[in-house]
């Protein structure tokens, strides 16, 4: 078994999530540009994708749980757009648990207002469902 860092491991499941989007929504998307789904018609969407729990040192259980990464101005164009966040939660093999998906106007954090700030979300906080 291959020890994978805590950045890799969101890389591979940020990849992971965006193809997951694509079949579900079955549309192309663009993880290059600031925004992953722009289509013709329709809002645009942005995929966040995170796993459920995550190893670590600091908690008497060794683990966490997972978090959505949110940058500033993603949020502010998305807002701005009338789009939408979907959030996918992975488990550990990287199958998706469940998908939620919110108008980003939904989402509050009042660092995501002013400058380029990152903001991280608990899965709870965006998952409609009790997931356990």
């Amino acid at each position: 078994m291959q020890a994978i860092n805590s950045y890799s491991r969101a890389y591979d499941n940020g990849i992971t999530g965006e193809r997951i989007a694509e079949s579900i929504l079955n549309v192309p998307l663009d993880s290059t540009a600031i925004l992953d789904i722009n289509p013709s018609r329709g809002p645009p969407i942005e995929v966040k994708t995170c796993q459920m729990w995550v190893k670590t040192e600091h908690t008497s259980k060794q683990r966490r749980s997972g978090r959505f990464n949110l940058a500033g101005d993603q949020h502010r164009a998305l807002c701005a757009a009338g789009g939408y966040y979907l959030f996918i939660l992975l488990d550990e093999q990287q199958t998706p648990i469940e998908v939620s998906c919110l108008p980003a106007t939904q989402i509050y954090h009042p660092s995501l207002q002013t400058g380029n700030t990152r903001v991280s979300l608990c899965w709870s906080d965006v998952m409609l469902s009790e997931v356990s």
